[in-house]
């Protein structure tokens, strides 16, 4: 993954959250700011309400507005001990003239009169349809983050492809660099910090492994001059032991002819690599023209390609049909046994029961039932079965069997 999309990728996350955050602030600060506003309107009213009441003064009319007005009547102590004094609520008022019911706001206010008897005062105001508020706020601000959140990725996404601008160009020169050809020169003018000594980081390692490279070459040429005298000498002694044979046994000159077919080896290589060395330095000005190849070897080639193409394909295809019919010959050797009470009921092929499995679904759900009715399973091989399949079924036995005990202890 490019760095780029790995640093898109984490900041769409960060932003994500951060977004998803503040829109669940936002709405319910919001909300608790209507709620607010709403209360303090309602607290004025029913201060108003309660000193009319108890001055004896005439009530404001009409009483009963919908869901914008009011309702005053007579509480017991015990009902008033057991309340708050002031209590706000969110409720859905009936309007008979619309015939439909209007949210509003409501406040319960507790209160004792000038002559000793407790009464409650309920407000209304109408207030917001916070459910229709929620789904409007739910829709746009997903419309408006999603809006913000590319708009941040695409400005990022621009400010870093223009940033990096000089370490993608370091990256191309790295690309077309190549040991000891004629490479073009870093040429990458930045006033950033780091990628400057990103760049001069680069120029030295290259100036290094171009030095590095000279010097093996140097070392490869005057390897090879300083040990062609020394193989000449050898073989030259060697050919004058060989010229004096009489005085040397067979045995003996069957060694020095291994060690002359050595010889022989090294001084081809030592000319192989003089030769490399002479071709590195550019002193090798014998050369002559290759022939491309004509489209009839072409063809010929791509025609043996395919012809290998399908024989390892034919291969693969043979191996694959001898590993199916070795795994059904073992399908039919494995034998499935269902026993109850010690006794064999049942003993087939697994084969029988795999395909009823994948045929028909409710042979499980069978098979689980038929544990409660005393049935056990088990898997019988003349290869090696694992024995934790074994196992397992005897727990699933016993589980089973540890249930139908449980239910009848408790009948």
């Amino acid at each position: 993954m490019k760095l780029v999309y790995r640093i898109l990728l984490h900041m769409s996350w960060a932003l994500s959250l951060l977004l998803a955050a503040w829109a669940v602030l936002f709405y319910f600060t919001m909300i608790d700011e209507i709620n607010d506003e709403v209360d303090d309107a309602l607290e004025a009213r029913a201060e108003v309400i309660v000193k009319r009441v108890l001055a004896g003064r005439e009530l404001p009319v009409p009483a009963d507005e919908g869901n914008n007005g009011y309702f005053l009547h007579e509480v017991s102590p015990q009902y008033a001990a057991a309340q708050h004094h002031e209590r706000y609520s969110d409720e859905e008022i009936f309007i008979p003239e619309r015939d439909d019911k209007e949210p509003a706001r409501v406040l319960r206010k507790v209160f004792r009169d000038g002559a000793g008897q407790w009464r409650e005062l309920t407000v209304m105001t109408p207030t917001i349809e916070k459910d229709d508020l929620r789904e409007s706020i739910l829709r746009w601000m997903v419309c408006l983050y999603l809006f913000l959140l590319l708009m941040i990725l695409l400005v990022t996404v621009i400010v870093l492809y223009r940033t990096m601008r000089p370490l993608y160009a370091l990256l191309r020169w790295l690309d077309g660099y190549t040991v000891g050809a004629r490479n073009a020169p870093l040429a990458v003018e930045t006033s950033v910090t780091e990628f400057r000594k990103l760049n001069d980081a680069a120029r030295r390692y290259a100036e290094r492994a171009e030095s590095s490279f000279e010097r093996q070459k140097q070392f490869i040429g005057n390897a090879s001059h300083e040990m062609q005298t020394p193989l000449a000498v050898c073989r030259n002694r060697l050919e004058m032991l060989v010229d004096d044979a009489h005085a040397l046994t067979g045995e003996q000159l069957g060694e020095i002819a291994k060690v002359q077919r050595t010889l022989d080896y090294l001084v081809r290589l030592n000319r192989s690599l003089l030769l490399l060395s002479k071709i590195e330095n550019g002193q090798f000005p014998e050369s002559e023209p290759v022939d491309e190849p004509s489209a009839e070897m072409v063809a010929a080639q791509a025609a043996y390609e395919k012809s290998s193409e399908k024989t390892d394909f034919s291969k693969k295809m043979d191996s694959v049909w001898e590993y199916l019919k070795k795994l059904f010959r073992l399908s039919l050797d494995t034998k499935f046994i269902a026993t109850r009470h010690d006794a064999i009921i049942l003993n087939i092929p697994i084969l029988i029961p795999i395909v009823a499995l994948f045929a028909w679904g409710a042979t499980i759900w069978l098979m689980l039932l038929g544990l409660f009715f005393g049935m056990r399973y088990r898997i019988d091989s003349d290869g090696d079965v694992p024995g934790s399949i074994n196992n397992l079924m005897d727990h699933a036995a016993d589980a089973a069997d540890d249930i139908k005990q449980n239910l009848n202890d408790d009948k």
